[in-house]
């Protein structure tokens, strides 16, 4: 039914349709950002060097080597910029840090009883999507000791493993991972 605007239940369902599509939109904001496949990737070879950090839909990083410097840059969503590595890993001069009061109460050292369990968890928690490796050693003789392992490791299905004797190395691995599996694999360790 079309209330007009000089209706008196007009306002209280025009603020209750905005709340209600405000939570959808909240809600649905969560669900991304909990469940949008963040991926981890790195292509190497003659051609291509590049390792990139991708959250699908909200934002990318990637390094790579430009004009004889590794250059980092990162898109988020419209956003783009680029900066040299160097730069980035290099501390300012102008930035000094202040010694730390020897007044400050001390922090409680939280210790967990089995770390090595939450990072056996949490590198769990990630999938190969991608994996590939073609690999020449410069020396025939390797390469054809290394072919029957490459063989075997091919037939498993587990990847695309090759020796070619072509004289150049190819990597490609994409690693895919969510914030619920990460948040998952944290808060089952105990």
């Amino acid at each position: 039914m079309w209330l007009p605007i000089s209706h008196p239940n007009y306002s209280s369902n025009r603020s209750a349709m905005f709340w209600t599509v405000f939570i959808l939109l909240l809600l649905f904001l969560i669900m991304w950002i909990l469940f949008a496949p963040i991926y981890l990737s790195l292509y190497w070879d003659e051609r291509h060097q590049q390792a990139q950090l991708r959250w699908f839909g909200l934002f990318r990083v990637e390094v790579f080597p430009a004009a004889e410097q590794w250059q980092v840059q990162l898109q988020l969503g419209f956003f783009k910029k680029r900066w040299s590595l160097w730069q980035l890993i290099q501390p300012s001069s102008k930035i000094k840090k202040d010694k730390p009061d020897a007044r400050k109460k001390k922090k409680k050292n939280r210790r967990l009883k089995h770390p090595l369990m939450m990072v056996r968890r949490l590198l769990g928690s990630f999938h190969f999507t991608r994996f590939r490796l073609h690999v020449d050693t410069g020396d025939p003789i390797w390469n054809a000791r290394l072919f029957p392992l490459f063989h075997l490791l091919k037939s498993s299905k587990k990847g695309d493993w090759a020796i070619n004797f072509e004289g150049h190395t190819d990597v490609c691995i994409v690693v895919e991972n969510r914030v619920a599996r990460l948040l998952r694999a944290f808060f089952l360790t105990k």
